[in-house]
């Protein structure tokens, strides 16, 4: 959810995760074949977006969805001892 923002997001402005709930649906095991992740935002505001995301088996069935609310950070320069 997080890298479907960032395809979204100018340079200089970064996001921290301020909640995120995930369903499990089944369990998944290694070699039982491919899985499809997608993940987009669903909403954005000036300060918070939100984002969701599933899993796909190779047959289309659910396998995990969530949910993520983020918090967007613009960077400002830092300093050191009062210099930039």
């Amino acid at each position: 959810m997080g890298l479907a923002l960032a395809t979204q997001t100018p340079p200089g402005v970064a996001s921290a995760t301020i909640e995120m709930k995930v369903n499990f649906f089944k369990p998944v095991r290694t070699g039982e074949g491919e899985l499809s992740v997608s993940g987009r935002v669903t909403r954005r505001g000036n300060r918070v977006v939100f984002a969701d995301a599933e899993a796909l088996e190779e047959d289309g069935s659910v396998v995990e969805s969530a949910t993520s609310s983020l918090l967007l950070i613009t960077e400002s320069p830092r300093t050191v001892n009062g210099t930039m």
